[in-house]
């Protein structure tokens, strides 16, 4: 009998390493994968981006709108990471590009705040990416501009070396109008030689020369540095803000305005007039002309109990100071035209316009009538060049007649018509239901205007429920998607967030249950309310839960369809046999609104009220926790309802169950001597797959006739055939233990309990026997194999709060380290949660922040691995789709299926199938092996990859070596003499892609070939070939269909 090996030394050319089956139909093809991503099995057609776009700005010349936006798939050039990136789109060409760019991607950082030149060649922008230019080695915010004719990104907060990035942080750049110089507040003390302070300064770097000056070098300060930079056309002014003292003398030490004039290397103190230098006064927010000779900022007067803010602008030529108005709002910077003739700005809650030739301030948000203040708050204004046109934001109700919602839109006025226009509406003309405050931007001719929004009707086909950049067309009354995907790039995963339960996958593995909030799923939703779905593996269909009908078995308005839009589902489990569903739901309009436990029948497409009390009616109170029996009858569940059974008299939150056959309740939670509820309350029922008995936990201590302490939670089973219940929290000797005991699981057979009490020890109850056991002390969330030899838990072993994942072997008593680092000589050094484990004890799925079990894992998050305990080997089952290391965010939360096989879990990682492109976190399915269907004891895979087909029963000795084919598989060896074979994996997701992992040899080459019948005449290679980097290798198959079905085998490439 051969041990297992690698590379079995009598392989033939194309020796068949290890064979999977994805998604077969027919009894003898039991399913290993099916497409189960995290959201639809329907690509979104939409035309918006994946995820969120933000914050548009025109270039001086009105042709390109630069924006942000953490969608993926607005470029075909994108890194599918989380970040959030720079983009710029021309409106002539109606083509997207990707500023903060690699070269190859996006950066490995956000990238934000852009400044974009007039024409829209120079791009200068924020970022934490490490990636964008050589020499960005500080790990923090530092300044890039990107060139984009010469498709070329320089790092403008360089040292003074000229290669590297500064030691602190640099933000907030401002691009000159032509390109040449960009301003940026910096920490760095290395930017320039003259930087003596140790503060954060104002610097400028000069593009066609690459030099660096210190803006504010001529400030002195005592405790804060500077801010607010603001840069004219040519970039060779520069006006900023500062808490300081000038070298010159400024006695009040508050905050106060500079411009500097890099020509001459002079500094003015700008606000230097204000209120004969009082030392309450502080100026702030400036906003340079273009031409550099005029500079606007606010300034507040603080005294006692009051503060008043006064707007001025100071003609830099004469050093003239005059006040605009005294009585402006404190946030937010003033706006002026190049020549600083106009300047706009907010006052309380209206807009105004100061002309500097006239001296007069005229209101802009005037009502519908034109000669009053608008009602509500305006702000935001946005200026023309000319001053002609001012775009603004209000929520006031008659600036036009569309009138008001509450929300702040956005309107244009023009100064020479005297007419006010509403820019925000959807399709169907009404106002938008959210409108960005936080931005807002016209061409210089004024006929156009960008915002960004998160509402769904301005374009027809936004489906990502998340904020977009729109274009409104003041000539046209057209509105556009200004942040528009590559139409090569629909998302293949749905909007929303997906959530998983503890019972969410059938005993076949073809039926997960999901929760998904403002999911896309199925089409026609109406809300972001959470929604319950059953996925089908085998069809790729989602089945909505609480659709077509209400609840309650009534119809609903067709209006509604397919979700009454009043009713709010969570907190689903399925069935063993992925026929029923429960749930818990309830109704916004019920007075008062109380949660109701809900059986689905997904054959019959009908819903059935749990929590119906005896006299017909719905429950009284809150119903929750529904636990599902495999067949679907027996539905346990939580309730303060006293009218569900009558004898239910305590006033305490008992446990229930209903014969869903029959239409009758139980009351679970009883005390032994009669037919009422416990003297305390109970809680968490989980019933048996067999449907015979119903753990939960309570602190009654009249259930049974043992001694209780009731300061504690006890676990206790109920035996619905015999109308019995037991104490289970017991210890060896019979007697109640100290502390709460909970986390119930129970076997598949309905014999055994595991549980956990406070004093972190783990104990198993024999049902039959009427036994407990002590599995182990130090012992958190444990798992166990079908017949509970297996125990598999948490525990901390070392210090510092680490924990690790043990394997226990109840039968000899030994533990073995199932986190253990890839070169077997310890833990890994992060900590391991959430184990599961097979039903026949082989493989353990587990959770994991350590980044030493497995090679190539980056990522710096949660993984999700597997650990074969007959091979000794660990599995990343998280990695990105190249099979190049782990995923580009966190995976969590591993369920494991009613087939003891089929693994579901979470990931936030956008790279772990094609098209990801919803940064949000998605289902995935993992499964462990290929099945039983023969029944035979050995894996469908494992006799498919050695004879080819599912013949043989495990009894017979095929090489003749005096161990049974049985006997092999169990052991792992080679029932053929002629090679290992290794075990496959696959993860799946709801777009039809699977990725098949398999143990390999670093520096070997693999082949992964594929058929779709088993009795196809040959197999089919899947392009390419796959050379191992670590232990394990894996390959992605895009070219299978949710509702395909294939079977894969690797083979090795000598």
């Amino acid at each position: 009998m051969n041990r297992p090996t690698t590379i079995a030394r009598k392989a033939p050319p194309l020796l068949p390493l290890l064979c999977g089956l994805v998604l077969s139909t027919g009894l003898v093809c039991a399913q290993v994968s099916d497409p189960i991503k995290a959201a639809s099995t329907t690509p979104l057609a939409g035309d918006t981006g994946g995820s969120g776009s933000y914050s548009p700005v025109f270039s001086g010349d009105g042709r390109f709108v630069v924006f942000t936006s953490r969608a993926n798939n607005l470029v075909t050039n994108d890194s599918n990471a989380i970040w959030l990136d720079v983009f710029v789109r021309d409106l002539t060409n109606a083509t997207t590009r990707l500023v903060s760019s690699t070269g190859s991607g996006g950066g490995n950082g956000n990238s934000f705040n852009p400044s974009i030149s007039s024409n829209g060649q120079f791009i200068a922008f924020e970022s934490a990416a490490s990636n964008l230019a050589v020499g960005d080695t500080n790990g923090v915010n530092d300044v890039f501009v990107r060139d984009m004719i010469a498709g070329a990104t320089t790092l403008a907060s360089v040292s003074t070396n000229g290669f590297s990035s500064g030691n602190g942080v640099s933000r907030f750049p401002v691009m000159s109008a032509d390109g040449s110089r960009v301003a940026f507040e910096s920490d760095a003390s290395d930017l320039t030689l003259d930087d003596t302070n140790s503060l954060k300064g104002i610097f400028v770097r000069d593009l066609q020369t690459s030099t660096t000056v210190m803006a504010s070098k001529d400030v002195q300060t005592s405790t804060n540095g500077f801010e607010s930079p603001s840069i004219s056309a040519d970039g060779q002014t520069i006006a900023f803000a500062t808490v300081s003292a000038l070298s010159f003398s400024n006695p009040n030490r508050r905050s106060d305005v500079y411009v500097y004039d890099s020509n001459s290397g002079v500094t003015i103190w700008a606000s230097s007039n204000i209120n004969n230098l009082a030392t309450t006064v502080g100026s702030f927010n400036p906003a340079l002309s273009a031409d550099g000779k005029f500079v606007a900022f606010k300034s507040t007067l603080r005294t006692i109990g009051s503060a008043t803010n006064n707007l001025y602008q100071c003609d830099l030529q004469v050093l003239v100071t005059t006040l605009v108005n005294s009585n402006v709002v404190e946030d937010g910077f003033p706006e002026m035209t190049p020549d600083g003739r106009f300047v706009a700005y907010e006052s309380r809650t209206n807009v105004f316009i100061w002309d500097r030739q006239t001296g007069s301030n005229t209101l802009l948000s005037v009502d519908v009538t034109g000669t009053n203040a608008a009602s509500g708050t305006s702000f935001r204004p946005a200026l023309t060049p000319d001053g002609l046109k001012i775009a603004f934001l209000s929520d006031a109700n008659n600036i036009t007649t569309n009138g008001g919602n509450g929300q702040p839109q956005l309107y244009v006025r023009d100064m020479a018509s005297g007419v006010t226009r509403l820019a925000s509406f959807n399709l169907e003309g009404q106002l938008l239901s959210s409108m960005s405050g936080l931005v807002t931007a016209i061409t210089p001719d004024g006929s156009k205007v960008a915002f960004w929004s998160t509402d769904e009707r301005i374009v027809p086909d936004d489906q990502n429920k998340d904020a977009d950049v729109f274009l409104h067309d003041l000539n046209s009354g057209t509105t556009s998607l200004v942040s528009a995907r590559d139409p090569n790039l629909p998302s293949q995963t749905s909007v929303g967030f997906l959530s998983l339960s503890t019972e969410s996958v059938s005993s076949v593995g073809r039926f997960v249950v999901l929760s998904a909030l403002g999911s896309s799923l199925v089409g026609g939703e109406a809300n972001l309310a959470t929604r319950n779905f059953v996925h089908d593996l085998a069809t790729g269909a989602n089945l909505p839960i609480e659709a077509l009908e209400n609840p309650n078995g009534l119809p609903i308005a067709a209006t509604n369809l397919p979700f009454p839009t009043n009713f709010t589902a969570r907190f689903p489990v399925l069935s063993a046999d992925g026929r029923y569903a429960a749930y818990v739901g309830q109704f916004s309009s019920d007075i008062p609104v109380v949660d109701q436990v809900y059986l689905r029948d997904m054959q019959s497409q009908t819903n059935l009220l749990v929590s119906r009390g005896w006299g017909g009616t719905a429950g009284s109170a809150k119903s929750f926790a529904p636990s599902l029996s495999g067949d679907g009858r027996w539905v346990a569940f939580q309730s303060d309802a006293p009218n569900l059974v009558s004898t239910d008299i305590n006033s305490r939150s008992d446990i229930f169950v209903r014969d869903m056959v029959n239409a009758t309740n139980f009351l679970v939670s009883m005390i032994y001597f009669g037919f009422n509820g416990g003297n305390n309350y109970s809680t968490n029922p989980v019933v048996s797959r067999d449907g015979r008995w119903v753990v939960f936990q309570s602190k009654a201590t009249d259930l049974v006739p043992n001694t209780i302490n009731n300061s504690y939670f006890h676990l206790f089973a109920r035996d619905l055939t015999l109308r019995a219940t037991r104490l289970v929290s017991v210890g060896a000797s019979g007697i109640a233990l100290t502390g709460d005991s909970g986390r119930p699981v129970m076997n598949p057979a309905g014999t055994l309990v595991l549980f956990t009490n406070a004093n972190n020890q783990a104990f198993i109850y024999d049902l039959t026997a009427h036994l407990s056991f002590l599995v182990r002390s130090n012992c958190f969330n444990p798992a166990m194999s079908a017949e509970g030899r297996w125990v598999v838990f948490e525990s901390l072993l070392r210090p510092g709060q680490i924990r690790d994942i043990v394997l226990l072997d109840r039968q000899t008593g030994t533990t073995n380290l199932v986190s253990i680092n890839r070169n077997g000589t310890a833990g890994g050094n992060g900590t391991s949660i959430c184990p599961q484990i097979s039903f026949d004890g082989r493989y353990i799925v587990f959770a994991s922040r350590a980044s030493d079990l497995v090679e190539n894992d980056t990522n710096g998050s949660t993984d999700i691995f597997v650990r074969d305990q007959i091979l000794n080997t660990t599995i990343l089952a998280s990695p990105n789709r190249q099979g190049s290391g782990s995923g580009n965010n966190l995976s969590l939360k591993p369920v494991l299926g009613a087939d003891g096989r089929t693994i579901v879990f979470q990931s936030y990682a956008s790279d772990l199938t094609e098209n990801d492109f919803n940064n949000a976190r998605d289902v995935f399915v993992l499964r462990l092996d290929a099945g039983d269907s023969d029944v035979d004891g050995i894996a469908d895979d494992w006799e498919l990859a050695y004879f080819g087909n599912l013949l043989r029963n495990g009894s017979g000795d095929f090489d003749g070596d005096d161990h049974t084919d049985l006997q092999e598989f169990l052991a792992g060896t080679d029932p053929t003499n002629t090679g290992s074979i290794l075990r496959v994996m696959t993860i799946t997701s709801l777009a039809g892609s699977a990725t098949i992992l398999w143990i390999a040899t670093p520096g070997k080459n693999y082949r992964v070939q594929f058929k779709a019948e088993l009795n196809d005449p040959g197999w089919t290679d899947l392009f390419g070939i796959v050379t191992a980097t670590s232990s394990s290798a894996s390959r992605m198959d895009d070219s299978v269909g949710a509702d395909g079905q294939r079977f894969y085998r690797v083979v090795l490439v000598p």
